[in-house]
């Protein structure tokens, strides 16, 4: 089945869990692919469904029940909302935070302190893009009241209060495993 309406790519994303955008993940459908309906060759802009591809993908980050991050192989994933108490039990593990933090550059580390403690928008972006790639906080992208659009970084804390969204009772090892089936998560 293709997927031709923000209903399916709704759909498609909850009975996956995990999707990623045009990454192709052993085990994980292919956003791309779904509405294509074969591997597409290139990039998919300048394929005759790009517009609906990507009005589709717009709709999804949109999409309250969805998230959207550099999951898989860095690259952009749709992870719907029955994952993100796994997904918050591994990036809210003090261990697995620290071992993260510790790899970052002066200038990502001295962002991601400041992120902690209130979100930011407008930063430079090589901290900015080394902390999307981290998975140390949330990063989405904003529409600024210039029509421009930048990263707006939060804390997974913060960002978890505001969706009403806790890891519960699952230890990171059982979170890492909850989201690696069938896929490298890279967490």
């Amino acid at each position: 089945m293709t997927v031709k309406t923000p209903a399916q790519a709704l759909a498609l994303v909850k009975r996956a869990g995990l999707v990623t955008l045009a990454a192709r993940v052993e085990g994980v459908p292919c956003f791309v692919e779904a509405v294509v309906g074969e591997p597409v060759r290139g990039s998919w802009w300048g394929h005759p469904q790009g517009k609906l591809i990507f009005a589709l993908a717009e709709g999804l980050e949109d999409a309250r029940e969805v998230l959207t991050l550099k999951l898989l192989d860095g690259k952009t994933t749709f992870v719907h909302r029955a994952l993100w108490p796994a997904l918050l039990a591994v990036v809210l593990d003090e261990g697995w935070r620290s071992a993260r933090g510790q790899r970052l550059s002066a200038g990502a580390r001295s962002l991601w302190k400041k992120v902690e403690l209130a979100s930011r928008r407008g930063e430079a972006p090589e901290p900015v893009k080394e902390l999307e790639a981290s998975l140390l906080v949330h990063v989405a992208s904003e529409h600024t009241e210039q029509g421009r659009h930048e990263k707006r970084l939060t804390s997974w804390g913060h960002w978890a209060k505001a969706q009403q969204v806790s890891p519960g009772k699952l230890s990171p090892d059982a979170a890492r495993e909850k989201l690696k089936r069938g896929t490298a998560t890279g967490l």
